[in-house]
């Protein structure tokens, strides 16, 4: 039987929520706060999973299950560490602004992969290093700074905050940072560029969506970022004309549908507010770009209207 962890959450009600699988079916899943005299060194508390057999251990199947704890009402806590039966262990950091990087490690590290989980906001590091006599910290370093580039690109760096460790043995950890810690905002999308003290190489990741889509009324599209669907049910356009002599300068209305994993929308967009507005709950926004063609007082309006939006997913 094996315990499959996805997912590490801390809610800003102060809960600690883990899930996943579990390779067998009558398990129940609890996550039990490790007791502490004294705070945790790092100031990352720990958690296990415990599993209890509900009467026989079913079949070999995967069976989807999530679980709660309190998160500890300490000083700055800086993440949590969860451990999985069998010695595995994800660590979940909060990312930390800095004035300067750290400039050197006693631990030689190495990033295998990085990914991005936006439903929590997360970055997903796997790293392996040579050690084993004790279980090392870590810190996920932003120096404020924004590159200048488009998209937006940020550096990172995980630093192992360790004593030197002697021992030989090959780990491999997984870590979870939120990077949307509370003070902390990157533009979306944005390109994150994750390295360490001891190497001058970047890992890239990719954060956010945003896509230009031409709309023509009444023409849905249906796979904007891989299951967004928009329609342009309705254009109203009282712009001033060019060429004409106008007391205000109009405005060009747009109502849209749309929907997302069965979920479905409206929204109204204006010339006149250029700001972006969000789709629900569905994590996306629209910003209103152009209506085309624009109208004219010398000529007639020819051609289908087309509508410009961007879509942005943080």
């Amino acid at each position: 039987m094996t315990v499959h962890l996805q997912q590490i959450d801390i809610t800003p009600g102060g809960t600690v929520r883990v899930s996943g699988h579990v390779s067998a079916t009558n398990i129940t899943i609890a996550l039990e706060p490790r007791i502490y005299i004294q705070p945790p060194s790092d100031n990352i508390w720990e958690y296990d999973i415990a599993e209890t057999v509900n009467g026989n251990l079913g079949g070999a199947s995967l069976t989807s299950f999530s679980a709660d704890a309190i998160y500890p009402e300490a000083e700055n806590p800086s993440g949590v560490r969860v451990y999985v039966p069998g010695g595995g262990a994800t660590t979940k950091l909060m990312l930390e602004e800095v004035n300067e990087f750290t400039e050197s490690a006693q631990n030689h590290i190495r990033i295998t992969g990085v990914g991005y989980d936006r439903t929590l906001g997360d970055l997903i590091i796997d790293v392996d290093y040579s050690g084993g006599c004790f279980e090392h910290a870590w810190r996920l370093e932003w120096d404020g700074k924004t590159l200048e580039s488009q998209p937006p690109q940020y550096k990172l760096q995980l630093v192992d905050l360790s004593p030197y460790d002697a021992c030989e043995a090959m780990i491999s950890r997984q870590l979870r940072i939120d990077v949307t810690t509370p003070g902390v905002s990157f533009l979306s999308p944005s390109l994150l560029l994750v390295g360490t003290p001891n190497s001058q190489d970047h890992v890239p990741v990719a954060i956010g969506f945003s896509e230009q889509v031409e709309l023509i009324p009444g023409e849905p599209i249906n796979d904007i970022d891989g299951g967004l669907s928009l329609q342009v049910n309705r254009v109203q356009d009282s712009r001033c004309p060019v060429g004409a002599q106008c007391i205000w300068a109009g405005e060009a209305t747009v109502e849209l549908t749309g929907a997302k994993d069965s979920k479905e929308f409206a929204v109204a967009l204006s010339s006149l507010d250029r700001r972006s507005v969000k789709l629900d709950d569905s994590g996306y926004s629209l910003e209103l770009l152009s209506v085309t063609p624009y109208p004219s007082r010398l000529s007639s309006r020819q051609g289908s209207t087309l509508v410009t939006v961007r879509v942005s997913r943080s």
